[in-house]
């Protein structure tokens, strides 16, 4: 079962702010200091996925997709000089797919004057084993989406799991 199944890119947002810290390892980013406003002022109101300060003092940016969008790497310009504007840096920038395609979007552009890149992740890429390893519950219900050798096993351990 995809993300996209489950409604939209708001509940993987939801459980990756819940998390203990696991997707932020998987997708190789410095763990969370604090999590900052996504609201970026303008006169049209454009709002991103998940922006946050890494402990080093970083921002760094999580997008979530969950369809090939060929205008992502505009979108990323668009988000990452939004957010240095609001926060003083450019961040560093990760899409996080989440979509039942495969992912076939462009991690970047490259054009006179200006070079966007980006990393591109799919979640199923992500080691489900430790996303179920974590006490975290956010983290446990991303492995049923994540990379697991057995789904089966791995649904049974989370709706096994106490939520009290």
């Amino acid at each position: 079962m995809r993300a996209t199944t489950l409604g939209s890119d708001a509940l993987i947002k939801l459980l990756i702010q819940g998390s203990a810290g696991e997707p932020f390892h998987q997708l190789q980013l410095e763990p969370v200091a604090a999590m900052l406003n996504v609201d970026l002022p303008r006169t049209q109101q454009r709002r991103v996925d998940l922006v946050y300060r890494t402990v080093s003092g970083r921002q760094a940016h999580i997008e979530v997709q969950s369809s090939n969008d060929p205008a992502m790497p505009l979108r990323m310009a668009e988000y990452g000089l939004a957010i240095m504007r609001m926060h003083g840096r450019y961040p560093q920038q990760v899409v996080l797919y989440v979509g039942n395609d495969a992912m076939r979007m462009p991690s970047g552009f490259r054009m006179e004057g200006l070079d966007c890149q980006y990393r591109l992740v799919d979640l199923r890429d992500f080691d489900g084993s430790a996303l179920l390893a974590s006490d975290a519950i956010s983290d446990n219900i991303m492995a049923l989406l994540a990379r697991l050798d057995d789904p089966l096993e791995g649904i049974r351990a989370v709706l096994g799991r106490s939520l009290y």
